[in-house]
């Protein structure tokens, strides 16, 4: 939607869904809920290597806007196969 590419005609905001936006470590395996933002990967989610990639992989995501306000679920949905999240989820067989 940054880049007008789509353009619904009655969007939705879930901003308000409790629970959308967790984001913990459980046996090495973050779940990301839908309203995790790219910022929120600032900090290693996990103390593992998994933890460590993710942060430094955010550090790509440079437009503020973005970083503050776009979603990981988000990034994945658009399925631009040069975008950040999309090579790290299909790289490591993300479900």
């Amino acid at each position: 939607m940054n880049f007008r590419l789509a353009r619904p005609a009655y969007p939705i905001d879930i901003n308000a869904v409790a629970g959308l936006d967790r984001l913990a470590a459980e046996d090495g395996i973050p779940p990301i809920g839908a309203l995790v933002r790219h910022a929120d990967f600032e900090h290693p989610v996990d103390p593992g290597p998994l933890g460590a990639m993710l942060a430094a992989v955010a550090r790509h995501v440079r437009h503020y806007p973005i970083q503050v306000r776009g979603t990981f679920c988000g990034s994945l949905a658009d399925a631009d196969p040069a975008a950040e999240w999309s090579l790290i989820a299909a790289t490591l067989g993300a479900e």
